[in-house]
């Protein structure tokens, strides 16, 4: 009806490539549920961040704000970007909003304007456990690796030990349900921003069963860029030359994360 505000399901995904969706035109993997999210919406082919880097990026994207006015440059938070605020959530509530975020925020414990916050960190380093590590303990779980190694085997392929039900995707996925049926049951009338935020794809490449055997290493894509001159590449990835080219890695070993990498997005 005219007037009704619309609900806001933003779903983010973290270090998710641009071309690893069968819509995108890669044959090679299975992503249905995105295919249909696309087929029935936009997708966009020109579309850049603000920033690579993973803080920076979104502290622009909930600002409305380049780097050079928000202070966040990189993933460390300084009092120096306060004057950034109002965000988006804080416009949202002020509209009349519920928001709530769940998964990983980058936020350093800082609200931001959501209501509630259900977190879970890229590096759970910290005093206190986020909500998906007090989730993995009610059950039994005690680990500090639940998203994979990431001493020396942060860039090598890895097979998580938790069962699928468990995986921080599933986590994500399912808390995000619980808040949607709270809410349309409890509020119903009230509108919605809910931000449900992946941490995978993003290394470490550690997939859960049966999606790390999902895809054959002898069957990913794989570009041929080892021979380009370095004339072709940005200035700033000169001196990572031999990372970029995965001299670090064996072909075979390069294959087998890809394969994880799609297999994660898969999950």
């Amino acid at each position: 009806p005219s007037g009704t505000k619309m609900n806001i399901l933003l779903l983010m995904a973290d270090q998710f490539r641009f071309d690893a969706m069968r819509c995108a035109g890669n044959r090679c993997i299975y992503t249905p549920n995105l295919d249909e999210l696309a087929a029935s919406g936009q997708r966009f082919t020109h579309a850049f961040t603000s920033s690579p880097v993973c803080v920076a990026a979104r502290m622009s994207m909930i600002t409305g704000q380049r780097i050079r006015q928000t202070h966040f440059v990189g993933n460390g938070c300084s009092s120096s970007a306060e004057p950034v605020l109002p965000t988006l959530m804080h416009s949202l509530h002020d509209a009349g909003y519920q928001t709530q975020a769940v998964g990983k925020m980058h936020f350093r414990g800082k609200h931001y304007g959501f209501h509630d916050i259900k977190s879970q960190e890229e590096c759970p380093d910290t005093l206190i456990d986020d909500d998906y590590l007090l989730f993995l303990q009610e059950h039994g779980i005690r680990t500090r690796f639940p998203h994979g190694y990431r001493n020396l085997l942060y860039f090598q392929p890895q097979t998580t030990a938790l069962p699928e039900p468990f995986t921080p995707e599933a986590w994500v996925a399912n808390q995000s349900m619980k808040f949607l049926t709270d809410h349309l049951r409890n509020r119903g009338s009230k509108p919605f921003f809910l931000w449900s935020s992946w941490i995978a794809p993003h290394p470490p490449f550690a997939a859960c069963e049966p999606y790390d055997t999902m895809y054959s290493p002898d069957e990913v894509d794989w570009p041929d860029y080892t021979n380009r001159p370095l004339s072709d590449l940005p200035e700033t990835v000169w001196p990572n030359r031999a990372r970029l080219d995965g001299a670090l890695l064996d072909p075979e070993r390069m294959r087998r994360i890809k394969a994880l990498y799609y297999g994660k997005v898969s999950h």
